[in-house]
């Protein structure tokens, strides 16, 4: 006699029937990956938190290091030959 899922014995319980579903198929280097590139990208926002600077703050300093570079090619010597002190 071949066993049926009508046979009373072979019936799930009825308390049970929620338990008994297909399981969700995953590819386990697929979700490695996944939870890796999660706690990286974490990761990367507390940095930025910690570290970031707005975009706004970036242009002012940039804008001040040209300005002090200026300031300073502003003061340098002119390039070329010495004038001869000896007279």
């Amino acid at each position: 006699m071949v066993p049926s899922a009508t046979h009373p014995e072979l019936a799930p319980h009825p308390a049970l029937s929620h338990v008994l579903r297909m399981a969700e198929l995953i590819n386990l280097r697929q979700a490695r990956k996944r939870r890796a590139r999660a706690e990286k990208d974490a990761a990367a926002e507390a940095n930025r938190r910690r570290h970031g600077r707005s975009g706004a703050e970036t242009r002012a300093t940039e804008a001040e290091r040209g300005r002090d570079r200026a300031r300073l090619d502003g003061h340098k010597r002119a390039e070329g030959p010495e004038p001869n002190s000896e007279g």
